[in-house]
């Protein structure tokens, strides 16, 4: 950057302190790059460095200027250390008087063990060190592989099972790893107290692995209310779930589960054809999961649910894209996706778990089966995704606002499948 770029988040050198703000400053540019971890330097054009960048020519070059700096936002050799123990970036901000047992020498331009003689400005690397410290002595030791939702990137994953009660389905490998088991509830309970000196930057929780739900309706409640007591800010519990979990618990056990802050649960529904589901090993059919998810929304708690395209091959696609629809329609969710069927093993390795005849679907014919069940969707109020990693056509809309929308840009490729602009494989991500 030269001396005239806006920050949206910068120092200022004049308070010798962080400011959100935007401004233009003395410093010509910002030298970022990672070595082990962030580094951060943020130095006027004057400042001697083997290598740094040219703000006349906006590039990286080797040369030295001959002045000082006026102010470094940077690191010393502490953030090798930091950046390789706690995993975390080590930031170290000074002007050119701090003193400092390790540091950069302005007239040398090199890196040396020098002390400083004069007033500091600020200095935050025990602050930081000691936050990424506490951090990494008490996070929360994880059982891989983890999965979460794409929309709970920002929450804390709290396992409270391990695996998948079921973990049955012909398509799915997630937790083909791991043996299914319910963690003890005081090593749950030691997680969410180690997390207690973070706990006003949480407001959502997500529990894993893969149907949490399964535990028993006390065991739940006395989860929700160790993390209410712990989070002071917390909004929302959303936990994985399959339709026989929720059917084991009374429609008021839910609405005390709802009340306690399990706002949202993520259904795989799969398919709402009775004849593919069995061929898949789901253990759920039509009926058992609208009838499971209808209550769940009765209750008071929100529903994600999924459907995966492609699942029933050529042979089934008919007949799965409109029975599908048929159960969604029925249970009427607040937000609805769908995935496109991958073969993390191979398609041999699925087609052997798959009780029947299974022809895999093109790229277009995928599209062309999306465009029977968003036709037969009748839905109220509810938010669509089709933008995962495993979809070549990336949708997005609400229905039923913009069903039609959808549909035209369906049939655009379709009509015109060699100039549609599809996510290519390399994009995909799997």
């Amino acid at each position: 950057l030269d001396k005239n770029t806006p920050l949206p988040v910068g120092i200022s050198p004049e308070k010798g302190e962080f400011q959100f703000l935007k401004y233009k400053s003395s410093c010509s540019f910002l030298l970022w790059f990672f070595l082990l971890g962030s580094l951060y330097l943020i130095l006027d054009k004057n400042t001697p460095l083997p290598v740094v960048i040219s703000p006349e020519k906006g590039e990286f070059q080797f040369l030295k200027y001959k002045s000082s700096c006026s102010f470094l936002l940077g690191t010393c050799y502490f953030n090798l250390f930091t950046s390789t123990f706690l995993l975390q970036p080590f930031y170290l901000v000074l002007d050119k008087n701090t003193p400092l047992p390790v540091g950069i020498s302005p007239e040398k331009g090199e890196f040396r063990f020098l002390r400083y003689k004069s007033s500091l400005y600020f200095l935050l690397s025990l602050w930081f060190f000691y936050n990424e410290l506490v951090y990494f002595c008490l996070m929360i030791n994880y059982h891989e592989p983890l999965f979460r939702p794409p929309s709970e990137a920002h929450s804390l994953i709290l396992q409270i099972t391990l695996g998948c009660a079921w973990n049955k389905c012909a398509f799915c490998e997630m937790y083909s790893s791991k043996q299914f088991s319910v963690r003890k509830e005081e090593d749950v309970f030691a997680d969410i107290n180690s997390m207690s000196a973070y706990a006003n930057q949480y407001r959502k929780v997500f529990l894993a692995d893969g149907n949490a739900m399964v535990l028993s309706f006390s065991k739940l409640s006395r989860i929700l209310d160790q993390l209410n007591s712990t989070f002071p800010r917390l909004t929302r519990v959303s936990a994985y779930a399959i339709p026989k979990d929720i059917e084991a618990k009374t429609d008021e056990e839910l609405q005390i589960l709802a009340k306690k802050g399990l706002k949202l649960l993520y259904v795989g529904i799969e398919s709402g054809d009775n004849e593919l589901l069995g061929r898949i090993n789901k253990g759920e059919d039509f009926e058992s999961t609208s009838r499971a998810l209808q209550r769940v929304r009765k209750a008071g708690i929100k529903l994600s649910v999924m459907i995966l395209n492609g699942l029933g091959g050529k042979t089934y696609s008919q007949q799965h894209a409109i029975n599908s629809a048929k159960v969604v329609n029925e249970i009427q969710p607040e937000f609805l996706s769908t995935l496109v069927l991958s073969y993390p093993y191979g398609e041999e390795h699925f087609i052997k778990k798959f009780d029947g005849e299974f022809i895999p679907l093109n790229t277009i014919e995928l599209i062309a089966e999306m465009k029977v069940f968003i036709e037969n969707l009748e839905l109220n109020q509810s938010i669509f995704r089709s933008d995962h990693a495993s979809n070549y056509l990336i949708l997005r809309g609400n229905f039923p606002r913009d069903k039609q929308e959808m549909l035209n840009r369906i049939n655009g490729v379709l009509n015109d499948p060699a100039n549609a602009q599809l996510r290519p494989e390399w994009m995909r991500g799997l």
